[in-house]
């Protein structure tokens, strides 16, 4: 038996998934692997603008979200390339007011 927080539970909590079962370094999918879609998104996942069409620039696909969306969400937290892109592009008028 061991103390709470020694080595040993600390060793057992590193060898054990989330669900008890002992974890194993074998390679190759389990029953229990999560399978991920990697099919490239379409359509902006927040706005559902078309992705990387290539008449508007805002499309740019930005990880399954458009630029437009991005580029704003990016300059309101204050990331420095887009506060100096998404004004610019206000200006141009490729982006509504």
């Amino acid at each position: 038996m061991t103390r709470s927080g020694s080595t040993a539970d600390i060793e057992v909590k590193l060898n054990t998934s989330a669900w008890g079962r002992r974890l194993s370094a074998r390679s190759g999918p389990s029953r229990n692997s999560i399978v991920v879609n990697s099919e490239k998104a379409k359509h902006c996942q927040i706005c559902g603008r078309e992705l990387d069409n290539p008449s508007d620039p805002l499309s740019t696909d930005c990880g399954g979200d458009c630029w437009g969306c991005v580029g704003v969400i990016e300059a309101e937290m204050g990331n420095s390339e887009s506060l100096a892109k998404v004004p610019k592009e206000f200006a141009l008028g490729l982006r509504p007011d």
